[in-house]
């Protein structure tokens, strides 16, 4: 959602790495930045809600609901979801509690006031697909433990 602190989205990137002195000062220097783009996003976005808290709360709805995980075009990207999936770097479950749940919790989209009819129904619209999300996280749990 407009965007997020990678390592929300990778928690594991704080580990050390054995890339050398040079690989992991690299990496500090992009986590950094990714820090410094989250602050700014993350500020700008609640500055956004305080300022016109409907287009920000139907701006917000439409991310959430059109959000494609990098990658989606490219050819047989569903194999190489799994992929990912599969060696834990990202899936369902880290984009809902990783990014997704605490975005909103710092947004705090239960406590804006002042929306209209399309604000509380873009709000509205979030809380429904927060919980298709938790539905699909605990499916896709159920299968991976059965497979």
């Amino acid at each position: 959602m407009l965007r997020q602190l990678d390592r929300a989205d990778h928690p594991d990137r704080d580990k050390p790495v054995d890339h050398g002195k040079m690989g992991n000062r690299i990496l500090g220097i992009v986590a950094g930045d990714e820090g410094r783009h989250y602050r700014f996003y993350s500020g700008l976005a609640a500055e956004a809600l305080a300022i016109d808290p409907n287009t920000m709360m139907i701006a917000l709805r439409n991310q959430l609901q059109d959000f494609q995980m990098p990658g989606t075009g490219i050819r047989d990207f569903g194999m190489h979801r799994q992929a990912i999936a599969k060696a834990g770097i990202y899936d369902a479950n880290k984009y809902l509690n990783n990014v997704v749940v605490p975005v909103l919790d710092k947004l705090q989209i239960d406590s804006v006031e002042g929306l209209d009819s399309d604000g509380e129904a873009a709000r509205a619209a979030i809380h429904r697909r927060v919980r298709g999300l938790g539905i699909a996280v605990r499916r896709s749990t159920r299968v991976a433990a059965n497979t």
